[in-house]
């Protein structure tokens, strides 16, 4: 999820977080998916095929997501 490491990024700079512990890092992560919509995370899920697909053609080197 790219939305979830730019809100976590965001959050972050935003509260000046420099250091935390896996813990705070764990916390932070679940409150910020919980904050999403249905349907970002539908949407999501269902472009799987085609992020797998991309994956494959590309002999598994980077792709956009």
């Amino acid at each position: 999820f790219n939305n979830v490491r730019e809100s976590l990024k965001k959050e972050a700079l935003d509260k000046e977080i420099r250091h935390e512990t896996f813990e705070q890092f764990s916390k932070r992560v679940a409150k910020t998916l919980k904050e999403f919509s249905k349907t970002v995370i539908d949407n999501t899920i269902s472009s799987i095929p085609k992020r797998l697909k991309e994956i494959v053609d590309r002999n598994g080197l980077r792709t956009n997501y």
